[in-house]
């Protein structure tokens, strides 16, 4: 079974350390946080490696992840670096709340209501690229005439964790078809 660390941030990563803790600890390896939160008071409660990303260093990088599969990005705010997406045998998956390739980057939801494309949650690989690497899963989000930036917002947050819920063991196991981000739809 693949090691697990998880980068967690607002109640979106909260939502996912909290799952992985209660339903797969034994994969769980360590969580990586921006600053000392609610996040890292539960990681540390249930006896697992807290990391700050300000303390992530390429001297150091290797030795924090030994033994880690899977990193995964949960509702992460910061573009990692090239000494985390470089590690070896190190799959990189990122939660984003569009259904990609729509909406790449920031402000997705106030995209999809502007473009009038349609919405969802992604799972994907990390490359070097910003949001650009092969797409694992979806999920579409139903939109109507009264939803607004905050409404999908709302919806992009409790969509993803159960995208995630759904998808983690395949995830663990790599048994999953990739979908090139850029292909006929």
């Amino acid at each position: 079974m693949s090691k697990v660390s998880i980068f967690a941030d607002q109640d979106v990563g909260l939502e996912t350390v909290r799952f992985v803790i209660n339903n797969k600890q034994s994969v769980l390896q360590s969580v990586v946080v921006i600053d000392e939160n609610e996040i890292a008071a539960l990681a540390r409660a249930s006896g697992y490696d807290v990391i700050f990303y300000h303390d992530i260093t390429d001297s150091n990088v290797a030795d924090l992840f030994s033994g880690t599969e899977l990193i995964v990005l949960a509702w992460w705010p910061k573009i990692i670096g090239k000494n985390i997406i470089g590690l070896p045998g190190v799959r990189i998956v990122n939660f984003h709340p569009s259904l990609l390739p729509y909406n790449r980057g920031k402000n997705y939801n106030f995209w999809t209501i502007v473009e009038e494309t349609p919405f969802g949650v992604t799972i994907h690989e990390v490359n070097e690229g910003i949001d650009s690497g092969d797409i694992l899963f979806q999920k579409t989000i139903e939109k109507n005439w009264e939803d607004t930036g905050e409404s999908l917002y709302k919806k992009a947050k409790t969509s993803m964790l159960e995208l995630f819920i759904e998808s983690f063991d395949q995830l663990l196991s790599g048994q999953y078809e990739k979908k090139p981000l850029y292909r006929d739809w």
